[in-house]
C-alpha cells in the first residue's frame, strides 16, 4: 500500500488527485453527479493515509518509509480550489 501511496504522490505533488488516476470513474456513492471526481480522488487519498498512520502508530511503526500523513494535512486547504 505504501508504494501505491508514493505513485500517487509522485503524479500529484500538489496533494490534489489529478493525476494517474486510471479511468477515474469517481464514485457511485458521490453525494450527486456533479461532484468533482478529484475531490472523490482526494479524499479517498487522504482517507488511507489517515488509516495507513493509525496503523503505523498501532503497530509502534510511527515513522514509516513516505510521509504517510501528508494528505490528511494537505486536505482541508486545498478543497476550495476543487471545481
Amino acid at each position: 500500500m505504501q508504494r501505491w501511496m508514493d505513485f500517487i504522490l509522485a503524479n500529484n505533488p500538489g496533494y490534489l488527485r489529478r493525476n494517474a488516476v486510471g479511468n477515474n470513474f469517481g464514485d457511485w456513492l458521490a453525494p450527486d453527479e456533479h461532484t468533482p471526481h478529484e475531490l472523490i480522488g482526494t479524499a479517498y487519498w487522504a482517507l488511507v493515509a489517515r488509516e495507513m498512520t493509525e496503523m503505523a502508530n498501532a503497530i509502534h511503526r510511527p515513522t514509516m518509509p513516505g510521509n504517510i500523513s501528508r494528505p490528511t494535512i494537505a486536505l482541508p486547504p486545498l478543497i476550495g480550489q476543487l471545481t
